[in-house]
């Protein structure tokens, strides 16, 4: 391990999961990824800790702010100004487009409203996914559905899931129940932490009004249970509005179709959902 290959950096004696867990953070919430030359390609990128670059703070809409300049040979940084700035005006730079979790993991912070934020429903299948096979039959994968920040939960899925799970109606009336069947699952997730969503917010207005000493690390965890929340709220709103909302027959054959075609453009790309919930699909009629 680490203490056989590099004995002049760690040592079991000095080197705990602690202080490697706080190094590691270190790096991950400082470093910046770099490319050794102008390819850009994947196998030139490396890691590099950047003395006062790593001072400059995070704005989402920071990205038209600056130039980032690297060379490798000699090696050198340079981050250049690329608009006006007034005098004592904060410096700004985007550490890019990320989920909640992912700025909170590697930068140690958590931004409020977070557009990029998304849940991840992972779906099984019984072994058959005709209407008569058992709930109780081994799952096999199903296609994962991301809901976005705006708790938009896509058509296609709950038609695809409609067709599974309420085989007996038309599409349309079952693409209805498979909305409630999703927003209880969602309803359920809420409901199974220990605080509430208006708790949480009057615990994140209280930490302002302290002596001072609250932990930012606190602070960070509450605002990323916050968003959690309210991303689950917006879905279920997003799902009881389409509960009761007409639906044309096209619009959901249209759906269904393009689901079992093609899949969306992932969310994934922002970092990693700010939950992860799985879902057994069976026939509504093998649970009774």
């Amino acid at each position: 391990g680490l203490f056989q290959t590099h004995p002049h950096l760690f040592s079991s004696e000095t080197t705990t999961l602690a202080s490697w867990s706080k190094s590691l953070a270190k790096v991950w919430s400082r470093s910046y990824n770099l490319y050794r030359d102008r390819s850009q390609r994947g196998d030139r990128l490396m890691w590099a800790m950047v003395p006062l670059a790593d001072l400059v703070n995070h704005a989402l809409d920071a990205e038209n702010n600056y130039i980032q300049d690297f060379d490798a040979d000699p090696p050198s940084f340079k981050l250049r100004l690329a608009k006006d700035v007034k005098e004592g005006e904060e410096l700004l730079i985007t550490y890019g487009a990320h989920t909640s979790l992912q700025y909170f993991l590697f930068y140690g912070f958590v931004l409020p409203n977070n557009p990029y934020d998304f849940i991840n429903l992972r779906v099984k299948l019984p072994s058959s996914s005709s209407p008569s096979s058992s709930s109780s039959s081994p799952p096999r994968p199903f296609k994962s559905c991301e809901v976005n920040a705006a708790g938009n939960v896509p058509l296609r899925f709950l038609a695809q899931a409609a067709a599974i799970r309420y085989p007996s109606l038309d599409l349309v009336s079952g693409v209805r129940e498979a909305a409630m069947w999703v927003q209880r699952i969602l309803q359920d997730r809420l409901d199974s932490s220990p605080t509430t969503l208006e708790e949480d917010m009057e615990l994140m207005g209280s930490l302002g009004k302290g002596d001072g000493k609250e932990s930012p690390a606190a602070a960070s965890v509450l605002q990323l249970k916050v968003n959690h929340k309210l991303l689950l709220e917006n879905a279920m709103a997003h799902l009881s509005s389409l509960a009761r909302a007409p639906i044309s027959e096209d619009e959901v054959n249209e759906a269904y179709i393009k689901g079992e075609l093609s899949d969306p453009p992932s969310l994934a790309d922002y970092g990693l959902p700010i939950d992860d919930i799985e879902m057994i699909l069976a026939s509504s009629s093998d649970e009774k």
